[in-house]
């Protein structure tokens, strides 16, 4: 799961803990004593990364993917408007940054000509 944990950005100790704390179980432990997830549990992780960059808590986490209602499709679609919505607000708030900046080079570009 090394190379596993590095592509999803997470150390081999922080599987432990998640382990450890009921959030991702183990596939099977190999005979050389290495943790194997399989698909089902890489899926959950994905689950707890998302929300974790969501900003919830592990606790709550914990909540929302043990809950007997749990949809594993609507989650990640839920998850993708809430992130769509938040790159939205990003390009506002980059094109409100743009116009300042055009502002205020327009106005140093005025002022260094005397124009001002």
């Amino acid at each position: 799961m090394g190379d596993r944990a590095r592509l999803a950005g997470v150390t081999i100790r922080t599987l432990h803990h998640y382990h450890d704390i009921g959030l991702l179980k183990l596939c099977c432990v190999g005979t050389n004593g290495y943790r194997c997830y399989g698909e089902e549990e890489l899926l959950r992780l994905q689950q707890v990364l998302i929300h974790r960059e969501l900003g919830i808590p592990l606790g709550e986490i914990a909540a929302i993917l043990n809950a007997p209602g749990f949809d594993r499709l609507a989650a990640p679609r839920q998850q993708r408007g809430r992130l769509e919505a938040e790159a939205s607000r990003y390009r506002r708030l980059v094109n409100t940054i743009d116009h300042t900046i055009a502002k205020l080079e327009g106005d140093r570009v005025m002022n260094h000509a005397g124009l001002v």
